[in-house]
């Protein structure tokens, strides 16, 4: 057992049978499917964000032309014709994404100046809805090989901008800028971890921000071969982020002292919410555990248990009151969800029954808004599938479902979705026109 299982509200294996049917009122209603990249070389899907009608993509070209930026200012109806954002040339050692707020897009990448440079995080911008984008801006400050290790996240809120990555110092560390003016200049990158003599530490970096609290979680290395879930918070915008604030809470009463990895992070309003799977002690065996916040991210509850022996932590949403968690066991898709920010919980259903995960396929994604909860992933024969969607428009309390892609002898993989007030955009990418290619889809809901 993992030290001590707090009794749960719910019985986690009570798998109960959820219904697809949904009634018209509460019924998905989906656009045309777009190809967004429309070329005759393989690509392949990037990072996607939305801000109003205007969505923004970013995507490879097979053909040398590195890093490519589509947009799309009426729902996702049409896309632009693609402008290169990185070159083939540029070393992109680190990842990619993209953020929006309002008419400005921001695009970031980890990469080398030059071949014997420490890798830094570099950002371009456009203020007229990616139009046009400036000329490339060096956040980082990385002095040692190699530098900037893995680009982690960045979102726009407003007219800021806030950023995050990992850097070699002697230890891989957490580091953070932020822009207050909308991407023109960039503060002094603040440390936000304190690893020590772990070259290997740090995983599962996760960043969530709204107008005045920035949070941050992790999971970093402690002893024996063990690992915590950390959090950390700014209550200022991301002006400071205190030391002593920096909190453990996989084990925050010292009493589930298991390895603890794989964090999802997510906030709504003043609650905060931390998901991750945790390995027993005696049985060996993995749990998704979850712990909450009501005090913006001040102090976190005793950790629970969501689910049986045998689950894989796949994603966390939050909208309102509501809180979605998934998890996979046996190539299957679990779900639970909570109505009242984390205190009691649904019996867990399997979401993707009928349709198993592909095990070889990015994982499974979820997004709500309102009372809309999305989960989607690629579903099908063991080395290729379709994209599978479930919808609840009622907090995930009851499901629709839909097959997006072509369901053409399974071509299709790795969606990704962001739900938005009374929609949803997906992405994904698709093999079945003889290369690959990027495909979207927009949901409405009445």
């Amino acid at each position: 057992m993992l030290g001590r299982f707090v009794p749960l509200l719910i019985p986690p294996l009570l798998l109960v049978v959820m219904s697809l049917v949904a009634s018209p009122a509460q019924a998905q209603t989906w656009g045309s499917t777009v190809n967004v990249s429309n070329t005759r070389s393989d690509s392949g899907a990037g990072p996607m964000a939305v801000s109003g009608t205007n969505v923004h993509v970013l995507w490879s070209d097979g053909k040398g032309k590195g890093i490519l930026y589509s947009r799309s200012t009426d729902s996702g109806a049409t896309f632009s014709g693609p402008i290169q954002i990185f070159s083939s040339s540029a070393s992109i050692s680190a990842g990619h994404t993209i953020a929006a707020s309002g008419t400005s897009v921001y695009v970031a990448r980890g990469g080398r100046p030059s071949n014997n440079s420490p890798a830094q995080i570099y950002v371009r911008r456009s203020t007229n809805n990616g139009a046009s984008f400036d000329a490339q801006l060096q956040v980082s400050n990385a002095t040692g090989n190699p530098g900037v290790g893995n680009f982690n996240g960045m979102t726009a809120v407003g007219n800021t901008v806030h950023i995050i990555w990992t850097e070699w110092t002697g230890q891989w560390q957490i580091f953070y800028t932020r822009s207050t003016n909308n991407g023109t200049t960039f503060s002094a990158p603040i440390q936000l971890s304190a690893t020590v003599g772990v070259r290997d530490g740090l995983s599962n970096v996760d960043l969530v921000a709204d107008g005045s609290k920035v949070h941050v979680a992790w999971t970093d290395y402690l002893d024996n071969g063990r690992r915590a879930v950390y959090y950390i918070r700014s209550a200022d915008g991301g002006a400071t982020f205190p030391t002593a604030g920096r909190i453990e809470v996989s084990d925050n009463l010292n009493d589930v002292t298991a390895t603890n990895v794989f964090s999802h992070l997510a906030a709504s309003g003043n609650n905060v919410y931390l998901v991750w799977k945790a390995h027993g002690l005696i049985d060996l065996q993995p749990y998704v555990f979850f712990a909450r916040s009501i005090d913006a991210g001040a102090s976190f509850s005793y950790p629970v248990s969501l689910s049986g022996a045998g689950s894989e932590v796949l994603g966390l949403a939050a909208s309102g009151d509501d809180v979605h968690v998934i998890w996979g066991a046996t190539s299957d898709i679990f779900y639970t969800r909570s109505h009242d920010t984390g205190v009691n919980w649904s019996a867990a259903v399997n979401i993707s029954a009928g349709h198993s995960v592909v095990t070889s396929a990015p994982a499974p994604q979820i997004d709500a808004s309102g009372t809309n909860a999305y989960i989607t992933w690629t579903g099908g024969p063991s080395t290729a599938g379709d994209v599978f969607m479930r919808h609840s428009a009622t907090g995930g309390d009851s499901f629709d479902g839909i097959d997006l892609s072509f369901a053409s002898g399974g071509h299709s993989g790795g969606p990704q979705v962001i739900a938005a007030p009374g929609e949803v955009h997906v992405l994904w990418g698709d093999s079945s026109l003889g290369n690959s290619e990027v495909f979207y889809r927009h949901g409405t809901v009445p």
